[in-house]
């Protein structure tokens, strides 16, 4: 019996020039203290640097469980796990990021024990760390959670919780579609797609550490470039969801728009090109005009102007 029979569980790595993190992640997949087999599925995006080369080096220790998926030309983060995605076979999916790690030896059984519990839910995450690698320091945790639960209406805004902590079922995500193509934001793409189909559920437990770094998408690319990003994402999620879920998915997207215009003023950059859109925005949606929410309007308005 090969071990794609076997199999119940794929644990996807998606890695991208992470020469300095990819042993790492791989090592702490391979430390989970689970039963069940499973098969990990590393995704390289055509890295420029030594990334192949190491997960080779893995390959060869563990020939039946790790196989190396090379993109032949960079698709971008959503592109890659799309293709790699389209490779699974099993029940369950589990996905970290090359330069991220987990940091719970009992994560996957923990989540695997809950789906197969409570055939209701899509999915279930956890808490993450986030270490920053210029200072060298923990920084705190990802998000704080208010809640376990979360439904699709819940998930279009700030990611509550970070991807590499995330176990779905493969029934309840696929195939990927194309239109969010050319967006960047992984996390929100898949916790909409799965909520779809059922809730996310959130442990309260630390599963993973979320690393900043230089090559960090956050980092190698402009607050205006991310926006960019992100308003592309925003329009194709009006389109997939339809218009139900127009005025939660414009909420996000004007919470959004917000901070990235409130990080505009801290650094003392010129907003005001962006105030008409910012005006737009702010009264398409009735149900900020409250006192507090004309104090936020003029408040922005005054330092963009």
């Amino acid at each position: 019996m090969t071990l794609k029979t076997l199999a119940t569980l794929d644990v996807v790595i998606l890695a991208y020039n992470a020469e300095k993190y990819i042993a790492q992640a791989i090592e702490s997949v391979l430390e989970q203290k689970n039963e069940m087999a499973f098969r990990v599925l590393v995704s390289d995006d055509a890295s420029t640097d030594s990334t192949g080369e190491l997960i080779k080096g893995f390959i060869q220790k563990y020939p039946d469980r790790i196989s190396h998926h090379r993109n032949p030309t960079n698709l971008d983060t959503y592109g890659s796990l799309q293709n790699i995605m389209a490779k699974c076979t099993a029940e369950y999916i589990a996905i970290l990021e090359g330069d991220d790690y987990w940091n719970h030896p009992e994560k996957l059984k923990m989540q695997i024990d809950f789906l197969q519990i409570h055939e209701n839910y899509v999915a279930c995450a956890g808490l993450s760390k986030v270490y920053n690698e210029e200072t060298e320091k923990f920084e705190g945790d990802y998000n704080k959670l208010p809640k376990t639960d979360y439904e699709l209406k819940d998930l279009f805004g700030v990611p509550p919780f970070q991807i590499g902590t995330l176990v779905f079922r493969r029934s309840a995500l696929e195939p990927l579609p194309d239109i969010f193509k050319g967006t960047i934001s992984n996390d929100k793409i898949v916790y909409t797609l799965l909520a779809q189909n059922g809730p996310v559920y959130c442990f309260d437990q630390m599963f993973s550490v979320y690393r900043i770094h230089r090559g960090s998408i956050s980092k190698t690319n402009t607050p205006e470039k991310i926006y960019e990003y992100h308003e592309r994402l925003y329009e194709a999620m009006k389109k997939h969801f339809g218009s139900k879920w127009f005025v939660e998915i414009e909420k996000a997207r004007y919470l959004h728009f917000r901070a990235f215009l409130k990080g505009m003023i801290q650094e003392n950059k010129w907003a005001i090109n962006y105030f008409t859109k910012f005006a737009s925005m702010w009264f398409r949606l009735s149900e900020w005009k409250t006192l507090n929410g004309w104090k936020d309007f003029f408040y922005m308005a005054i330092n963009m102007l």
